[in-house]
C-alpha cells in the first residue's frame, strides 16, 4: 500500500495513510507515540530477534518495520515520494535511495572508524543517513535506534537521553545545510565514556 498522504507535504491537512484511522496530524501523533514507545522499549531491552548479522540497510528497514508495524502498512519500505522538512531543503530523491543505501552498507563494512574515531564517524554517517531519509515518517527514531545498536556492537555506548528533541532536530537540519558542528556537539553529549583503556 502506498504511504502517499492526503494533501501536499507542507499542507496542514497532510496526513500519512495509517492503520490507526487518524485523519489529522495531531491525532496521528497522539495515537502513534504510545505504540512506537512500546516497540522502542522492546528494542532497547534486546527483545527483538533477527537484527544481528543484517546488512546496515536491512537493519535500518527492519527497525523501522518493527517500530511502526502497528501504525503504517508500509513500515520498513523505502519512500516513493520526494519530501523535505522545509521546501528549499529536500531530502535525497526517492529513486536514488536504494543505490545510496547500498553505498551506506559498503562504507560501514569497509570503514572501521566507529572504533577509532567514534565522534567523527557517527557525526558524518548520521548526517548521511539523515539526508537519505529513507522513509516517509519515523526516520529520526529509526536512525537513533540503529546507531545505538550499531555503536554498542562496536564497543561504543550512546545515550540519546542526553539529546533533547529540539537540539536533535536543529543538529539534523544544520547538517542538511552542510554545517556538522551542531551534530558533532550533540554526539559529544550522546557518546558515553567506557571503562575500557
Amino acid at each position: 500500500m502506498s504511504p502517499r498522504p492526503v494533501g501536499g507535504y507542507h499542507d496542514e491537512q497532510y496526513v500519512l495513510r495509517n492503520k490507526l484511522g487518524a485523519t489529522s496530524r495531531h491525532e496521528l501523533a497522539a495515537l502513534e507515540v504510545p505504540e512506537v514507545q512500546d516497540r522502542e522499549l522492546d528494542l532497547l531491552l534486546g527483545d527483538v530477534d533477527g537484527l544481528i548479522g543484517l546488512r546496515p540497510s536491512d537493519r535500518v528497514r527492519r527497525i523501522h518495520a518493527y517500530l511502526f508495524q502497528d501504525v503504517y502498512e508500509w513500515a520498513g519500505e523505502y519512500r516513493l515520494d520526494g519530501i523535505a522538512k522545509h521546501p528549499d531543503e529536500p531530502f535525497l530523491p526517492p529513486d536514488l535511495i536504494p543505490s545510496r543505501m547500498e553505498r551506506f552498507d559498503d562504507h560501514l563494512r569497509d570503514d572501521p572508524g566507529i572504533r577509532t574515531e567514534p565522534l567523527d564517524f557517527l557525526t558524518q554517517q548520521f548526517a548521511v543517513l539523515n539526508y537519505v531519509h529513507p522513509f516517509m515518517e519515523g526516520n529520526g527514531r529509526t536512525q537513533r535506534e540503529f546507531w545505538r545498536e550499531y555503536a554498542e556492537e562496536h564497543g561504543v555506548v550512546l545515550d540519546w537521553r542526553n539529546a533533547p528533541t529540539a537540539e536533535n532536530h536543529h543538529a539534523a537540519r544544520r547538517s542538511m545545510l552542510g554545517d556538522l558542528r551542531p551534530l558533532r556537539e550533540l554526539f559529544e553529549k550522546v557518546i558515553q565514556p567506557t571503562d575500557r583503556p
